[in-house]
């Protein structure tokens, strides 16, 4: 298969049953994996590329690329995902990516992420997808729905955050920015731009506020429909003081609450201090996870 016989599009309508017997062939049984695909193409569509043989009978699908909505390691960048046969070549690989890109470029995206298993050996060459470069490597850890109630520390309270109040917003994001320089997975957010990400229908944020002067101390955010523990940040002024541990029940138990099957996050496998703070609350290592990522190109 070369890469001029094959042809990236959007995901039209008429594609989803296609689509769905291309993902039932993909995965030999029912997976998370395999309910997110199913899931993208029922309620999103129009952020999905398809990738066809052209020079096959029936031209059939070869590979489904999606894009995210949500910001990742730059505010114009944007997570994708690929659905391809094991052991694809990179010219299928090359197709999804001017189909994502098709997709990106108008949207004002310039850097697309995406994740592969990483090698056992840390020091071993991450098999990226053709046209990618290794950025970082990152653990996946399960977390415990189940999470007795706990008390934040004294003086400080813990609530779900809609947004509205951009003073505190803009408090958040500067906790959120100093942890952000260390891990290099989320945007470098100001106070604007957490607000939008607050308004997002799927996210739940929690903020720790001091009670005497209802400064913001601690910032969370979940994903309960996913069950993407996505991030939290203590301001260092209460480091050590139990309020991340208290932040990291109050979020799972938020997730529960709101329907999540189970929760996962992303770490760092150099930062001793969040999988020290998972483990109190039971978290299990699942995999280790290499993220790439590639410029958007201006134009095609």
């Amino acid at each position: 298969m070369t890469d001029p016989d094959l042809h990236a599009a959007p995901v039209r309508p008429e594609d989803a049953a296609e689509a769905h017997a291309f993902l039932a062939g993909l995965f030999a049984e029912t997976t998370a994996a395999e309910a997110w695909w199913r899931k993208r193409l029922d309620e999103g569509p129009e952020t999905l590329a398809l990738v066809r043989d052209r020079a096959a009978p029936g031209a059939p699908v070869a590979g489904l690329g999606a894009l995210e909505d949500r910001a990742m390691i730059r505010l114009d960048g944007r997570m994708c995902v690929f659905a391809r046969p094991p052991g694809a070549a990179p010219a299928l690989d090359a197709a999804l990516n001017r189909g994502i890109e098709a997709i990106a470029r108008p949207l004002g995206v310039g850097l697309l992420a995406a994740t592969v298993d990483a090698p056992e050996d840390p020091a071993a060459a991450p098999l990226c997808p053709a046209g990618f470069a290794p950025y970082q490597r990152l653990l996946v850890v399960s977390l415990p729905l189940d999470q007795p109630a706990s008390a934040p520390p004294e003086g400080v309270s813990v609530a779900p955050h809609a947004g509205g109040d951009p003073e505190a917003e803009a408090e958040a994001a500067a906790i959120a920015w100093r942890m952000l320089r260390r891990e290099r997975v989320w945007p470098e957010l100001d106070g604007p731009a957490l607000a939008e990400q607050m308004a997002r229908p799927e996210s739940l944020w929690l903020l720790a506020r001091e009670g005497a002067t209802g400064r913001v101390v601690g910032v969370a955010e979940t994903l309960p429909a996913s069950g993407f523990y996505s991030m939290m940040a203590i301001a260092r002024s209460h480091w050590g003081t139990g309020l991340a541990d208290h932040m990291t029940r109050a979020g799972l138990r938020g997730m529960a609450e709101r329907g999540a099957a189970f929760a996962f996050s992303l770490v760092r496998p150099e930062n001793a201090a969040s999988l020290k703070l998972q483990a109190r609350s039971g978290a299990a290592p699942l995999r280790a996870l290499q993220m790439c990522t590639r410029e958007v190109p201006a134009r095609a």
